[in-house]
């Protein structure tokens, strides 16, 4: 095979390369993290790496299939794992990766590697991972001028098992948080549905605002602010004026009120007769002031007027209540 030009490129595997959001490194750790089997996940990524490298014009190895069982459980079923595909090359398409028709990125393929001389139990899949760096015209070199396919330089090694037991560990704290979370919303709830300041209640269909609980239209609740007694002393108020009102209209007959105030219409026989008498009767009734009906409603007129008041009142003082 002939090989091209070397060529120097940043295979750092925490580089934030342009229009990416994550780093192959991070992506690595996350196959770690969430694979059924991490290293069954970096074996096939390895395998598919070398066949498109290894066989560079036989088109079979440019197309994975989905339903493929196991691109689907290690590759398919890992996020991490699919997104590491498309960082090389590959097209997600519904059913298939289609690798793209300028090949697959040599700087990622490196990255790749970078990232798994990370883990020394992975020491195997770097080695593997030599003739692919070569096959994309990289090596790495050394500052006495010697080159490899292999990273030389010192890490802080990671384990796999670490990272999972880290993963876990994150996942617990997060559950509890969020339980912790939907205990102290459901408090608040109780709290408030109970009213603010007021004994807890049971709900009967009516609502509680701010410790007065509201019944229909009239305050009768659970709340420790608002007074009974208050609504049934207005209650009482209301219904007293009403049988003010009716024992007056029943002594003296209906009150319709002229334009001048006086009383239209008698207590008996001038409203019930009839033909010309029974009007001039009312006529004359009230164009006197002596005496009769008119005599009668200039008595009465201040007390229904009072009454009057006080139903409006009642009436104003029920209707604060909602």
């Amino acid at each position: 095979m002939v090989y091209g030009a070397v060529t120097h490129v940043n295979a750092d595997p925490h580089l934030v390369v342009p229009g990416a959001t994550t780093t192959t490194g991070m992506l690595v750790e996350g196959l770690c993290a969430h694979a059924s089997n991490p290293r069954k996940s970096m074996e096939l990524i390895v395998k598919i790496i070398r066949n498109l490298l290894d066989y560079p014009h036989d088109p079979k190895f440019r197309e994975l299939r989905k339903t493929n069982a196991a691109i689907k459980e290690h590759i398919v079923d890992v996020k991490p794992c699919s997104q590491l595909l498309r960082r090389l090359g590959f097209w997600e398409m519904d059913d298939v990766f289609r690798l793209q028709a300028s090949g697959i990125r040599g700087p990622e393929v490196a990255r790749i590697q970078a990232a798994f001389h990370e883990f020394p139990e992975l020491v195997d899949l770097v080695a593997d991972l030599g003739p692919a760096i070569r096959a994309v015209n990289l090596q790495w070199s050394q500052a006495n001028g010697t080159s490899t396919v292999i990273p030389f330089y010192q890490v802080v090694p990671k384990r796999i098992a670490d990272i999972r037991r880290a993963s876990e560990q994150l996942a617990q704290q997060e559950d509890a948080e969020l339980q912790e979370a939907l205990r102290l919303s459901q408090s608040e709830t109780a709290f408030l549905s109970s009213g603010a300041g007021g004994a807890p209640s049971s709900f009967h269909g009516s609502a509680s605002f701010g410790g007065h609980g509201f019944d229909g239209l009239h305050g009768r609740g659970g709340g420790g602010l608002g007074p009974a007694n208050l609504d049934e002393e207005e209650d009482a108020e209301l219904q007293e004026a009403i049988r003010l009102s009716r024992a007056a209209a029943q002594e003296d007959g209906p009150f319709y009120g002229g334009s001048n105030g006086s009383r239209c219409g008698g207590s008996g026989g001038g409203a019930g007769s009839s033909g010309s008498s029974g009007s001039s009767s009312a006529a004359a009734s009230s164009a006197s002031g002596g005496s009769g009906a008119a005599s009668s409603a200039s008595k009465l007129q201040p007390v229904e007027e009072e009454e009057d008041e006080d139903l409006l009142e009642a009436l104003r003082l029920s209707k604060m209540d909602f």
